[in-house]
């Protein structure tokens, strides 16, 4: 049975229209549309990946595009910093040590843009002791990762890094914890 039904609209506020319009669709068609209308609403996590060994990236990014999350994958620090200001990643996971920009260097760059300051890291290292020193003055730095180490833990860790940011919201109701560019 098709019923034509005519949705008032408010010319002078349309963002009102599409709340209404959607309250009307979520309120007559709710178990069955409201969940594909929730996914596309919802955005994927992008994560930028950092690091020069190739066999370390397709493992990584091959894990993370399983778990649902968009992935770019950069082979040097440089990049990874021009990636990280025009693609707005959720978190970064970066290498140590990388040609042009080290995951040190690259950390303290992204801490002195103010739009990229706090967008969560977690710094893969083969030598993880010597650089506990470095990273405590770096608060986006939230994991040391040393080599080697599992996939499946490193999905947890960003996976972690994901939730806490989507527990704390600005005054204006928006979840900017994750440090995105602007």
């Amino acid at each position: 049975m098709n019923q034509t039904v005519l949705i008032p609209l408010n010319l002078h506020n349309p963002h009102k229209d599409g709340a209404y319009i959607f309250r009307y669709i979520y309120e007559r068609t709710q178990p069955v549309f409201f969940g594909i209308i929730w996914r596309f609403c919802m955005s994927t996590p992008l994560i930028l990946l950092a690091d020069d060994e190739p066999h370390i990236t397709h493992i990584i990014a091959h894990k993370l595009k399983r778990a649902g999350m968009d992935v770019i994958v950069v082979e040097d620090g440089e990049m990874a910093l021009k990636e990280a200001i025009s693609r707005k990643p959720d978190a970064i996971v970066t290498d140590l040590q990388m040609p042009y920009l080290s995951g040190i260097e690259l950390a303290e760059q992204l801490s002195q843009n103010p739009d990229c300051a706090n967008i969560p890291i977690i710094l893969l290292t083969a030598r993880g002791y010597a650089v506990e020193g470095e990273i405590e003055k770096l608060p986006s730095i939230r994991r040391l990762l040393s080599k080697p180490f599992s996939a499946k833990d490193l999905l947890g860790y960003i996976n972690d890094l994901l939730e806490e940011g989507q527990g704390s919201t600005d005054s204006n109701g928006l979840d900017d914890s994750l440090g995105k560019c602007a």
